[in-house]
């Protein structure tokens, strides 16, 4: 069964989205976050369908200024975003009752498996995290992507942005500026731009100064009496399997490293059967007592 839903986060935005329940709904509740720049689509309804199909609840829905949901358009925050997942763990909390007891599980792809990381590290509540392809540093990321010398240029954009925005809005750029796509990446983008013409493909430059400050490794450590696992794709071109060890050393958590498929790859055909089998077996394992401090 699939349901419509729509709930406030902190700064009063109305999220809006979808919760994917199985006949029994006595298995686990999750929360599932997006990467870059995406809203509910075909690749998130393949995910919450396939951990729905599998006895899990999944709440499926549009971060703040993406999608259905309201909120300033233009702007990439990923603290923003951090808040907006705590919200919908409310909204589990208070709509479905064995979340409030036995936690809630998150489950996040590229981007949005370092605002899953963020949000669990941050909120007892989460027992259980998954994570896919997951950016472990905002700065280590975005200087991956580029060589040095666009990277001084990128610092100095910034710079020049932050400055002249006293006077006037940030400078809107293309979403490939911030986060450069490798050739096979970029085919997979423009495939899927084609698909879902609705995709954000401008942010301002604030994102670029907000996704580059975001650090979760930093924060992964707060997850060490808690179930969490990292998986990455050898073959990951756009986010280096690097970032997948670092969370998970600092996490005390499992990585699981799949072979022969990359970045897009991973979300077709046996890959994801796998991915989607090692998650819900994760999620369906008994969870520990909360041990941390909401913040």
């Amino acid at each position: 069964m699939i349901h419509p839903v729509e709930f406030l986060q902190d700064d009063g935005y109305r999220l809006r989205g979808r919760l994917y329940a199985p006949r029994e709904s006595h298995g686990p509740a999750l929360v599932f976050c997006h990467g870059f720049g995406a809203a509910v689509d075909d690749i998130a309804d393949r995910f919450a369908t396939g951990l729905r199909d599998r006895g899990c609840t999944v709440l499926l829905f549009d971060y703040s200024g993406f999608g259905r949901s309201d909120g300033p358009r233009g702007r990439l925050d990923p603290e923003r975003e951090v808040r907006d997942v705590r919200a919908a763990v409310s909204y589990l909390c208070a709509n479905r009752p064995r979340p409030a007891a036995a936690g809630v599980g998150l489950v996040g792809i590229s981007f949005g498996g370092a605002i899953a990381t963020t949000a669990a590290a941050r909120d007892p509540r989460v027992r259980t995290l998954v994570s896919l392809s997951a950016v472990a540093s905002g700065s280590a990321w975005m200087r991956d992507l580029r060589p040095y010398w666009q990277w001084l240029k990128l610092q100095d954009e910034i710079e020049a942005d932050r400055s002249a925005r006293t006077a006037a809005p940030s400078k809107l750029v293309d979403a490939d500026w911030i986060v450069p796509r490798d050739p096979v990446s970029a085919a997979a983008l423009a495939a899927y731009k084609q698909a879902h013409p609705e995709h954000s493909s401008r942010f301002d430059l604030v994102s670029a100064e907000l996704i580059q400050g975001f650090e979760p490794v930093r924060e992964a450590g707060r997850l060490r009496d808690r179930t969490a696992l990292f998986i990455h794709c050898r073959r990951d071109l756009l986010v280096p399997v690097e970032h997948a060890s670092m969370l998970a050393d600092a996490a005390a958590g499992e990585l699981l490293l799949l072979s022969d498929v990359g970045h897009y790859t991973v979300y077709e055909g046996e890959a994801i059967r796998t991915v989607l089998d090692r998650a819900a077996e994760v999620f369906h394992r008994p969870v520990a007592s909360a041990g941390h401090t909401v913040d």
